[in-house]
C-alpha cells in the first residue's frame, strides 16, 4: 500500500510543484499527480485532474503497484487522505495568498517556513516513514526549499 504525500501550500509561485517532483527523483517507485483548477496545457500533464474523485480515482488505481503517491493538491488535504502532508509557506510578491492558509498550515504534518529546522522535520518523517534512510534526503529538499524562498 502507497504512502500518500500530499504537497499544498500559501498560494501560487510557492515551489509546491517543484518540491513535488524533486520528493518523486528521492522516493522509490513513485508517482507525481496534481489536481487543481487550471486547464490541462500539454501532454506532460498526464497526471492532471481538476476534480477530487479524479484524482481519488488515479491514486485508488495506482495504491497497489507504487510505493509512494505525491499529490500536489491545496483541496485533497480536506479529504484527510493523506499520510503525510506538507505545508510550503512563503508569499511570492504580487501574488495573492490563499484565504485558506492558515486552515492549510494547521492540518500540515510538515511546515516548510523560515523558522522551521531540520530537525523538527526529521522527527516526523522518521515517525511516517517505514524505511528512515530517506529522511536525510528528504530533509535537504526541504532545506534548499526554505533557503530558495529566503
Amino acid at each position: 500500500m502507497s504512502l500518500i504525500w500530499v504537497i499544498c501550500g500559501a498560494g501560487r509561485g510557492v515551489g509546491k510543484t517543484t518540491l513535488a517532483k524533486k520528493l518523486c527523483e528521492v522516493l522509490p517507485n513513485s508517482v507525481y499527480v496534481k489536481c487543481g483548477q487550471s486547464e490541462i496545457k500539454n501532454e506532460k500533464d498526464k497526471n492532471y485532474f481538476r476534480l477530487i474523485t479524479e484524482l481519488e480515482f488515479f491514486i485508488e488505481k495506482n495504491r497497489q503497484s507504487k510505493q509512494h503517491i505525491v499529490v500536489e493538491s491545496n483541496r485533497f488535504v480536506y479529504t484527510g487522505r493523506g499520510d503525510i502532508v506538507i505545508f510550503v509557506d512563503g508569499n511570492v510578491s504580487g501574488m495573492p495568498v490563499r484565504d485558506d492558509w492558515g486552515k492549510l498550515k494547521s492540518l500540515a504534518d510538515i511546515c516548510i517556513e523560515d523558522q522551521k529546522n531540520i530537525s523538527d522535520w526529521k522527527a516526523v518523517l522518521c515517525r511516517k516513514l517505514k524505511a528512515s534512510q530517506y529522511c536525510d534526503a528528504i530533509c535537504k529538499i526541504f532545506e534548499e526549499r526554505k533557503n530558495d524562498s529566503a
